[in-house]
């Protein structure tokens, strides 16, 4: 039986604390408000994809710390952060 997905009370993203918290959000799974550096993860969204909606948000967070954010068309910035969401089973251990 796979371990369950803990919701980590922040993220350290270059070298930013980033705190993660649940929240009522009107139409998306997840958002990375760029004034409070926080994260925010809609109570209605499905178990499931939690970590994908995280890791996704997470990367916003990486774009706009780093910079890279704002070089971007908002289209692309998102295409980025979807892409990354793939990225969440391959950091899971197989046993």
């Amino acid at each position: 039986m796979a371990a369950k997905f803990v919701i980590p009370k922040s993220l350290s993203i270059l070298g930013k604390n980033i705190p993660v918290k649940r929240g009522n959000l009107k139409d998306a799974h997840g958002q990375f408000d760029r004034t409070d550096f926080e994260i925010t993860l809609d109570t209605k969204c499905p178990a499931h994809l939690i970590e994908e909606t995280l890791m996704h948000e997470a990367m916003h967070a990486v774009l706009w710390i780093s910079g890279v954010s704002q070089l971007l068309r908002e289209d692309l910035e998102e295409a980025i952060c979807f892409a990354t969401e793939g990225l969440t089973n391959s950091f899971k251990v197989r046993k």
